[in-house]
């Protein structure tokens, strides 16, 4: 199994190379995880990670190679909906939501599952990587981070939580969108937003929350 070679590698050589074990180990898997040859093993050995920063990305490249089946992607993620981590319960969770896809990465209009028609409730403008709702928001299904057609790489995290990537490589030219419904503070709340490159650098990048409806 490729999650437990690394571990046993990482055992013995994470004190010579003055680096902690875990960060280490993520980034062996993250290795094995981007080589295509060995992706289908080593994302199921990352399944069941002890880590659960490696659960998680696994569970976003198990989606992803799914495709767009729907039941495939609900029976990968049932699983994890009871998981430890409350990060990965909440991956499972917008899989398996009632009324669409997880939309990473997608426009709502290009979702098999979501092709009815979307209101836009409210929208809110970052302060500072920060925003909240002026009022409440009624009944909405969805709140989504939207940050038009980027032209580099982005990491995104929400208050302190993961939400997501965009890859430059392979998705130039394409809208820039991330489900934040579960990672909300509340509709009147401040939320936090972090974005960062590939190496680890805070970004100030214009977004936009809307809150939707259908």
């Amino acid at each position: 199994m490729v999650v437990s070679v690394v571990a046993s590698v990482v055992a013995a050589v994470a004190c010579a190379a003055d680096m902690p074990p875990d960060v280490r180990h993520r980034r062996e898997v993250r290795a094995a995880l981007s080589n295509p040859s060995k992706m289908e093993s080593a994302v199921k050995s990352a399944l069941t990670d002890m880590d659960p920063m490696i659960r998680r990305h696994a569970l976003y490249l198990a989606y992803e190679m799914c495709g767009g089946d729907r039941a495939a992607q609900e029976a990968l993620a049932k699983p994890f909906l009871s998981d430890s981590s409350a990060d990965v319960r909440r991956i499972a969770k917008s899989i398996c939501r009632k009324g669409g896809l997880y939309r990473d990465n997608r426009p709502r209009s290009t979702a098999a599952d979501n092709d009815h028609a979307t209101i836009r409730i409210q929208s809110a403008r970052p302060d500072g990587g920060r925003f909240a709702f002026k009022a409440p928001l009624g009944d909405f299904q969805a709140v989504e981070l939207w940050f038009g057609k980027p032209n580099r790489d982005l990491y995104v995290w929400m208050n302190d939580i993961y939400l997501g990537q965009f890859d430059s490589d392979n998705q130039r030219g394409q809208e820039f969108r991330l489900d934040a419904t579960q990672e909300m503070n509340g509709p009147l709340a401040w939320n936090t937003v972090v974005v960062k490159d590939q190496n680890g650098n805070i970004l100030k990048v214009n977004f936009t929350a809307e809150a939707l409806a259908w």
